[in-house]
């Protein structure tokens, strides 16, 4: 009994014709007519009720094709692993990333590599710059994907990337005051809170430190955006986080007219291999991910 059969069997039950199963399985009919047949004569019972071009299961067909799925998904498990043995190629990727770029983002990414490598299982940890790279140095990650910015090493013995660039921009709520004037000074910013991002030692980082006044300090870039979106202050956002504002409830965001409106970053995938080369899967997925961040348009102000 061929796996081939069973999934041409499988296609047929499915979609009640061999048309539309050899349309399905870029097959022509009469080789999918013929190993139906092949079958149901090994197994010395009909598979099928025919009625004109539509066909429906046989009571023996109906009893065998769970089982036939079954068979067919564990043919295609035993084949990637074979795949993935003969190309050195692991069976784990653990990939850490921070959450400069949006859900909508990494979903996409995930659904790229699953189809590119459907064997791979996949453990995706979402954590700070700084704990990323502890983590990837102990050996618990293989890539890690943050951006990068001051007082953020990576260390000699990690390889470094950059996939993109990311802008940070001053941003205040649209009904914020702030947003409404022509230009302002740090004497203006003094009086409005800061939301600023923390790092795991608790330091601020993106921020104006020429001014002095409270702060409100937060370690995620989405409770900053959130933050700044509820009128709690101001402060920088990074600029993929801007997109898509418009489909939550709320006021979206505007620029603070100051001499440090924006400014920008490498957004980096580190590893301890050379991620370069895309016959691998860390180069793959490294040069996936650059392809997509450079498909996307980051840095509008323009949501309502």
């Amino acid at each position: 009994m061929k796996v081939e059969s069973l999934r041409y069997f499988v296609a047929v039950a499915q979609t009640g014709s061999v048309s539309r199963a050899a349309a399905r399985l870029g097959r022509n009919r009469t080789t999918v007519s013929m190993a139906i047949a092949a079958l149901e004569d090994e197994l010395a019972a009909p598979l099928f009720r025919r009625s004109g071009n539509s066909m429906a299961l046989s009571p023996a067909g109906e009893a065998m094709v769970d089982d036939a799925v079954r068979l067919i998904a564990l043919a295609d498990k035993l084949r990637r692993n074979v795949d993935h043995s003969r190309d050195g190629e692991p069976a784990k990727l653990r990939l850490g990333r921070d959450d400069v770029l949006p859900e909508a983002f990494w979903r996409q990414i995930i659904r790229d590599l699953r189809q590119h490598r459907p064997g791979l299982e996949l453990n995706m940890l979402y954590a700070s710059p700084e704990v990323l790279l502890r983590q990837l140095h102990q050996g618990q990650l293989d890539l890690a994907c943050c951006l990068g910015g001051p007082g953020l090493q990576a260390g000699p013995e990690i390889h470094s990337r950059v996939l993109g660039r990311i802008t940070m921009t001053l941003a205040v709520a649209q009904d914020h005051p702030l947003s409404q004037l022509s230009q302002v000074s740090n004497a203006d910013l003094a009086d409005v809170p800061q939301v600023v991002y923390l790092d795991q030692a608790g330091e601020a980082r993106f921020h104006v430190p020429e001014v002095a006044g409270e702060r409100l300090g937060l370690s995620s870039f989405e409770l900053v955006r959130d933050a700044i979106r509820d009128g709690l202050g101001w402060g920088y956002v990074p600029a993929p986080l801007l997109a898509g504002l418009s489909e939550t409830a709320g006021p979206g965001l505007g620029t603070v007219a100051h001499g440090q409106v924006s400014t920008w970053f490498p957004y980096l995938a580190h590893s301890c291999t050379v991620p370069g080369d895309d016959s691998t899967v860390l180069g793959w997925l490294s040069q996936c991910i650059e392809a997509q961040m450079h498909s996307l348009r980051f840095g509008s102000l323009s949501a309502d």
